[in-house]
Order: C-alpha cells, then structure tokens, then sequence
C-alpha cells in the first residue's frame, strides 16, 4: 500500500476512535478514563504524523524513457520535465511544464535528422498567469486551446496546431503544439464570452528535420485572433465561433514560371463555426459546422471556400465505459469553384472511435483509439494500458497497427506492428 494511502487510513482509525472516546465520556466519564489509560486502545499520533517535506509545494520533476519497436523502425528517447503551479496572490494562478526530451540513436526522428546522431530538444509546454475577478478571467502565456466539440476532427479545432512527432497513443491533448496567447472568458448566468489573440501564428509540426522552409513561413506569419459565444440551455449548448487565422500546414503550390517551381504556401483565412453538444441521459451528440475562406487548393495555388462538418457523440455506460466516435468531412464552394478549372467535391477526410476505462481503483487506465486518414489512406488502432504503481511510479504499454497506402506523402507514423513501453516517476 502507497505511504499516502497508510496515512489516510491511519487518520481515519484515529478520527473514528476520538469520537467513541467522546461518546464514551458523556456516558461514563470514569470507563473513558480506563480506555484512555489502557495500553491497548492507546496510540501515538506524533508517530504517524507525516513529515514535513522539504519538497517546495507545487513542485514536480518527472523523468521517462519510452522506448518502441516496430517492423521497420524502432524508437528510443528519454526525458526529464519540471512542472509548477501556485496561487500568488488571490485570485491568480501560475503554470509552469518544460521537459527536455534526449533522442537515441537510431530513433525514427534521429534518423529523419542530417546524420543518425543522437540529439536533445527542449520543449516549453506550459508557461502562463491566469488572473481571475468574480466571473471573468484572463490568461497570459503559452497555452494551447480546443474549439469546437468532436475531439480528433478539425471542422473548427483549429486555433492551435499539432506536434505529430510526439507520440500519439489514444489522447489528442498530448500531441497539440502550445502557442503563445492571450485568452479572456467570461460567465453570465448560461453565457459565455471567450476570446483570444495570438501575436504569432504557428505552423503544425511533422518531422525534426528540413524545417528551414517552414520556420521561414512562420517568421512571416502574423497575429491570429477569436471570439466565441456559447448558450446554454437544460441539455443543449449551442456556441458560435469567430477567428482570423493561418492554415496549421502549409501547401505545395506550383508557380507559373517555366519550368514551373514548387513553393510552399499557406492560407490567411477567415473561420465562421457552429457547435451544437445535445445530452439525452449517458449519451452526449455533438456536431461541428466550420465555414473557412480562401482555402488554397494544392498545385494550382487558387482559392476556394470551404465547408466542413464533424458529427460524433460520447456514451457512458452503467460500467463506467467510455465510448466516442467522430467523423469529418468537407465540402467544397461550387458557387466559387464555378469560376475556377478545380473541380467540386464531397469527401470524408478522417474517421475516429475510441474507448476507455479505469480499473483498480483508477489506478489502471485502458483506452483505445482507431482512425481512418483519407488523405493518405492510412488507418491506424492502438491499445494503451497506463498502471499507477504507486505514488511515483507509472508505468504505460502501447500496441499499434498502421496501415498506409502512401508512406512517402505521410511521415506520421511508420507502417505495420509498433509496440511501445514507458516508465515514469514522479517526485
């Protein structure tokens, strides 16, 4: 039994025998007096007084090794993170993670790097000052931020991009790639206000290596900003969003110079989207309406509108099961692709079902993701087990299998079989 928990059960026996020793009094002060004085019921609380840490409170360092093995690949790296949070004053809140992250050699992402070397990056996740005052709040920081409702699909989850060379097991928060922000909510009975601004736009991440083209993109990137507005009713929230962004990936674009020249480009668009979460009991349906200007279709380099829907839902069972699904699609402008030699068309971009569960106390987590990628054919299903050993100790197992069409235009993940195995401690 973890220490914490002794300590928990110890209080308790102590706390529920001072109150029959209260009982005791009031009906027989002189039989409280013989239990007390009776080696048998008597305890020593300075013994089972925890100690004072010399551990500064708010404080945790983390250290992890993952290490995974594929049929084409395998990939080993280690790293260690500090994380702090504390309330500085009333009303104020400060977060802090940053961990640096050592690659092995002959790691998946090393080998994608000018030489197969092993190599450390260091990676800032959280750093930001939230202020609060009665309903409202302000946050200042690196941060990352969610719109929209179906999880896995990006009709209107697009304000922060993702890092896809972090692994991605069945939870999409650990992937997104924090930004730089300021974000401001406020509450009003069933309303609220949120809105944001970025004073420099980021590009999703794929790979370590040949970056130079997109870090020039983003040096050229300017601010983004938001607003969204969500009304809530008895089992309905309907939210409308509004933003001024960049394209999270750039596109190829060839120019009209002969030969013609592949550049790389990327869209400054307008975002206008509807969420819509309706809860009838255990199950929550969810759709995400997103209508962006100025898409730039791939090659030609012309604009299109774009609408994009994701429907999913969530389902809790009796057991405690935890169902999701989702499905995103788009579709293209006809009225301003009517102008222009691209043709119209409907497609289904990604699909997305997971599950999970806790056993043991919560101290064994299981969950599955699947999902279909259209673009590159791909499909992928990963089963992930995370074990609290105990109050330091974590230790998680992955299996995966990807199947690709195009591995040449999809750097994401390797191709067939990849088990994976990690351990964590936690001071």
């Amino acid at each position: 039994m973890p220490s914490s928990k002794r300590r928990i059960s110890l209080r308790r026996i102590a706390a529920g025998l001072a109150i029959s020793l209260a009982l005791a009094s009031v009906a027989d002060k002189a039989l409280a007096e013989d239990l007390l004085s009776d080696d048998e019921f008597s305890f020593d609380v300075e013994q089972n007084a925890p100690s004072p840490s010399a551990w500064p409170e708010g404080l945790e360092l983390t250290a992890e090794h993952l290490y995974s093995q594929g049929d084409k690949s395998t990939s080993q790296r280690s790293s260690v993170g500090l994380e702090f949070e504390a309330t500085p004053w009333k009303g104020g809140f400060l977060r802090f993670e940053n961990s640096y992250r050592y690659y092995w050699r002959g790691d998946l992402l090393a080998r994608r790097a000018s030489s197969d070397q092993p190599y450390g990056r260091n990676k800032l996740s959280e750093l930001w000052l939230q202020q609060s005052n009665q309903d409202c709040y302000i946050k200042a920081g690196r941060q990352t931020l969610f719109w929209g409702a179906v999880e896995g699909t990006f009709a209107v989850d697009q304000v922060t991009p993702f890092d896809y060379t972090e692994s991605l097991f069945t939870d999409y928060s650990n992937i997104r790639r924090p930004q730089d922000m300021i974000l401001g909510a406020c509450f009003y009975g069933q309303t609220k206000w949120q809105a944001f601004v970025t004073p420099r736009a980021t590009l999703s991440r794929i790979s370590h290596r040949d970056t130079f083209a997109f870090d020039e993109i983003e040096d050229a990137m300017n601010e983004e900003l938001g607003a969204s507005f969500q009304q809530s009713f008895e089992g309905l929230d309907l939210t409308l969003f509004y933003a001024r962004l960049y394209a999270n990936t750039p596109v190829t674009v060839l120019t009209n110079s002969f030969p013609p020249q592949a550049t790389l480009d990327v869209a400054r668009y307008d975002l206008v989207g509807l969420s819509v979460v309706k809860a009838i009991g255990r199950l929550l349906l969810e759709m995400d309406l997103g209508y962006k200007r100025d898409q730039i279709i791939a090659i030609s380099g012309e604009l299109e509108d774009q609408l994009e829907v994701a429907a999913g839902f969530e389902y809790t069972t009796s057991g405690n099961h935890q169902l999701n699904a989702g499905i995103w699609s788009y579709k293209l402008d006809t009225a301003q692709l009517a102008l222009s030699s691209a043709p119209s068309s409907d497609r289904v971009e990604q699909f997305t079902a997971g599950w999970s569960k806790t056993y043991d106390n919560d101290d064994l987590t299981m969950s599955l993701l699947g999902s279909w990628l259209a673009k590159h054919q791909q499909s992928r299903l990963t089963v992930h087990g995370r074990y609290q050993i105990d109050d330091y100790w974590q230790y998680s197992a992955a299996l995966s299998y990807t199947e690709t069409g195009d591995l040449t235009a999809s750097n994401l993940v390797a191709d067939g079989w990849e088990a994976s195995m990690g351990v964590k401690i936690d001071i």
